[in-house]
């Protein structure tokens, strides 16, 4: 992949032309303004011919300023609605209601961790708006369009940086914006992704100042990956840092052939630093998310075959025509999701990438683009393919990811390089013309204009089978089952289909299940014990159908658990389960003009436990025991399970509920009466983060239940406080602190020694 002298001759001339006349102090006033004139429309042509490019690949949105971007393979079911939505709005309503953005979120799976979940990205400057904006629904669709814009700006620079011409550079753009995978992947509501791919391009561009030895190389690698880790999707990041390291490794060993060793150290040594100022940026978020995932369901990491769901040989029929193996609704791969999978770049820009590749093939743009797209796309078959396995077995943390065929994100932005360059190739033979062909080259100049738009045409239509708007106030309507209108801190079992998360979320319920990728393997271990029958998971998840005689009654009643939504009566009436009301419910949102309705009924819990108790006796359980079959055998009102039972001997309080007098996302105050020594037991979720006080002196949380929190007290009247900070917030912050002004003293440093 070594620089080519061709590379930069284009560039250089155009930006010479655009430039001169403003570095010479002595350049006449019509000189000036014409150079001035030729800079703005350099500038304004190019961000046009991209905010092109996104109009046409969010042309739904464009439709329908103000609506919210969905697919059409759940019914407008997607993760956006899902998750994202729900947290991004809980964002703004907790940071409005409590004066500051919250640690903790207590409305979904009984209380989970909002700063150190790896996907909340509170440290993502454009997510900033949102906790300002007490409603996230109108910023959504709309930041997805800007990180697309975002994305063609940054293919745009490291074109022009391998000097590609005006022309190219702005057509590859475009084309990354309507990238088929990344909109799949939009159609699926995948937010995190999305923000955090946009910055691959810049940070390609970034890698080649750094290798050009272009000034605080290091600080710009750096700060670009480090934006996309906070970006919320740390998958893409890692793939990404994993394909620079390549690249270094490559372009390091090439500068050693060619016996410059020192050009060789350089870039591995600044490479080296750029790893270390990338942890060191990151470690705020880095810090707490390590925790976090240690003791999620998937701190072990995967298996291959878990991790390694990619493409199979099929997926290659989906280069000519992308519905080959069906859409969103009528995928065929068993298993495997379309948007996950679809391997499709366009065909017309792949035919203009073959051009680039076969008449300018010793380009280091063409070489860089090819190796990309081609190790990108082996590895996207996961198990099925040779790199993945391999990579599996030799590389550290790609254990933790799974579906490696979203590595086809880095293949669509060298796709997007590709088709540049075979535009550019076209640009040149349209220079070397004679002035006698002028009309011959305005012709040539276009049927390359055409040609463009034939590829956003092409592209555009992708869009229009993946992409679909629903009006925002759809999801503002009056929440159809009266029964849970006015239930307020209430905890619910519900089906997704029948009470979202958002929509529990606005009403202020507590829903004990929720969409989360990776939850907390103690709260997953006590769904668990709560399911008899079924799948843990998918109970957990909230999508499969709710049978409440498959449920443990006695785990559901400690849980707290009042109300439970079902979409089907059970055979035969449920002991302590009171049907109180029944009907039908439009979808939450209907992509179709006869919404989709569901049949709903309410059951309300005869013998709910209460939200806090204190309790004397104790079974314990050694570390490694089967936590879930533990919780089954005890009885939540006679004892608590705990790892040790830290009180002395002797006799303990007899169960009685806990006034919970305060309870906010970071702060929760109790008041228990004990007539002996006991536990106080809070039916939130434990996590490291959370202290407590017991009349004012610290006490130790301790986790009981498999899953909550409890307090060690003694006889009497007690007022007990937790309060929740973020582990590992405070020295992440610190190491992000010192790394910052490290880069900082090291650019002042390199400005001044350049001066001298």
């Amino acid at each position: 992949m070594e620089q080519t002298t061709g590379d930069s001759e284009a560039a250089e001339g155009e930006s010479d032309v655009a430039s001169a006349p403003l570095l010479n102090g002595d350049c006449g006033e019509t000189t000036c303004v014409r150079s001035l004139t030729h800079r703005i429309v350099l500038v304004f042509i190019p961000a046009a011919a991209m905010a092109l490019g996104v109009a046409v690949a969010f042309h739904p949105l464009l439709l329908h300023p103000g609506a919210l971007l969905v697919g059409p393979q759940h019914n407008g079911n997607n993760d956006l609605t899902a998750y994202f939505l729900a947290s991004r709005s809980f964002a703004g309503q907790t940071s409005g209601q409590f004066g500051g953005p919250p640690l903790w979120n207590p409305y979904l799976l009984s209380g989970a961790p909002f700063v150190g979940n790896p996907q909340s990205a509170w440290l993502y400057p454009p997510n900033w708006v949102y906790y300002v904006l007490r409603d996230a629904t109108p910023a959504v669709s709309c930041m997805l369009a800007l990180h697309h814009f975002w994305a063609a700006c940054g293919v745009y620079l490291v074109c022009r940086q391998w000097g590609l011409s005006y022309f190219a550079a702005s057509a590859g753009g475009a084309l990354l914006a309507c990238a088929p995978y990344w909109l799949a992947h939009v159609g699926e509501g995948h937010y995190n992704q999305i923000c955090a791919v946009a910055w691959i391009p810049w940070a390609i561009w970034a890698y080649e100042r750094l290798r050009e030895r272009g000034r605080g190389g290091v600080a710009l690698v750096a700060v670009v990956l480090a934006l996309s880790f906070f970006a919320g999707h740390a998958q893409e990041t890692f793939y990404l840092a994993l394909a620079l390291t390549a690249a270094a490794a490559v372009d390091g060993s090439q500068l050693a052939w060619q016996k410059k060793g020192a050009e060789a150290r350089r870039l591995v040594g600044s490479w080296i630093l750029v790893g270390l100022a990338t942890l060191g940026l990151a470690a705020i978020e880095l810090a707490p998310i390590g925790i976090y995932s240690r003791l999620s369901v998937r701190g072990g990491g995967m298996t291959a075959r878990e991790a390694g769901i990619g493409l199979e040989g099929a997926n290659l029929l989906q280069l000519v025509c992308p519905w080959a193996l069906g859409g969103p609704v009528d995928h065929h791969q068993r298993e495997r999701f379309f948007w996950e999978t679809v391997c499709y770049f366009g065909v017309v820009p792949l035919v203009v990438g073959a051009v680039g590749v076969v008449a300018d093939w010793r380009r280091r743009a063409v070489q860089w683009s090819i190796w990309l797209f081609a190790a990108g796309l082996v590895f996207a078959f996961g198990s099925a393919g040779p790199l993945f396995p391999l990579l599996y077995r030799v590389v550290p943390g790609i254990s933790l990811f799974r579906v490696p065929s979203r590595a086809l994100f880095l293949c669509a932005v060298a796709a997007a390089i590709l088709a540049a360059v075979g535009f550019d190739v076209v640009v040149k033979k349209l220079g070397a013309e004679r002035r006698e062909a002028d009309k011959r080259k305005w012709v040539l100049r276009l049927a390359l204009v055409g040609l463009w738009f034939l590829c956003l045409v092409e592209l555009g239509l992708f869009s229009h089978g993946v992409l679909r708007t629903v009006p925002i106030q759809e999801l503002d309507a009056v929440f159809p089952i009266a029964a849970l209108a006015e239930a307020n801190d209430e905890r619910v079992l519900a089906e997704q289909s029948l009470v979202s998360d958002g929509e529990a979320q606005r009403l202020g319920l507590q829903k004990v299940q929720a969409y989360e990728p990776a939850p907390l393997a103690h709260y997953a271990a006590y769904v668990d014990a709560m399911a008899l029958n079924g799948d843990p998971a998918q109970l957990l998840l909230g999508y499969e159908q709710l049978d409440l005689r498959t449920l443990h009654k006695p785990v559901v009643d400690l849980l707290g658990v009042r109300y439970a939504v079902v979409s089907s009566p059970p055979a035969e009436a449920v002991k302590d389960w009171r049907l109180i009301s029944q009907g039908w419910r439009d979808a939450e949102f209907a992509l179709q003009e006869r919404p989709r309705k569901h049949a709903y009924l309410v059951f309300e819990n005869a013998t709910p436990g209460p939200r806090a108790f204190v309790v004397g006796q104790v079974r314990t359980i050694p570390a490694g025991g089967d936590e879930s079959h533990a919780l089954r055998q005890i009885d939540p009102r006679r004892e608590v399970l705990l790892s040790a039972d830290v009180l002395p001997s002797g006799q303990r309080t007899a169960f009685r509920p806990a006034q919970i007098v305060e309870h906010t996302p970071n702060w929760v105050t109790v008041e228990a009466i004990l007539d002996h020594p006991g536990y106080l037991v809070v039916t939130d979720v434990w996590y490291p983060g959370w202290r407590a006080t017991v009349d004012g002196k610290p006490a130790s949380v301790l986790r009981a239940d498999v899953a909550f929190r409890a307090v060690a007290l003694p006889a009497g009247s007690h007022r007990v406080e937790f309060s929740y900070q973020t582990p590992g917030l405070m020295l992440g912050g610190l190491i992000t602190a010192g790394t910052v002004i490290a880069l900082a003293l090291g650019a002042a440093k390199t400005g001044s020694s350049r001066t001298m």
